[in-house]
């Protein structure tokens, strides 16, 4: 699934984007990509120490189950007709 979804993103990047723009949008979607793993890494060690790697892996998995159902809701609401 992770495949399918960054390819999919990817195309919307490359469909939105302005094709001279396109080098500096794919940079700065990695640079915020690997920023945002940078700063989960050391947000979860100093999580996990205070309060324990059980409680924070299971903190972890309800939300990654609460972000499931609220995009599978999102993607099953009607969407309105356009005018």
């Amino acid at each position: 699934w992770g495949r399918q979804i960054h390819d999919a993103r990817r195309a919307l990047r490359q469909t939105q984007a302005p094709p001279e723009l396109l080098a500096r949008v794919d940079a700065s979607v990695r640079t915020l990509g690997y920023a945002a793993t940078l700063a989960g890494a050391l947000l979860s060690g100093v999580l996990a120490e205070m309060f324990g790697a059980r409680a924070l892996l299971f903190a972890s998995s309800a939300l990654v189950g609460v972000a499931a159902l609220a995009a599978f809701a999102l993607l099953r609401a009607p969407v309105p007709a356009s005018a």
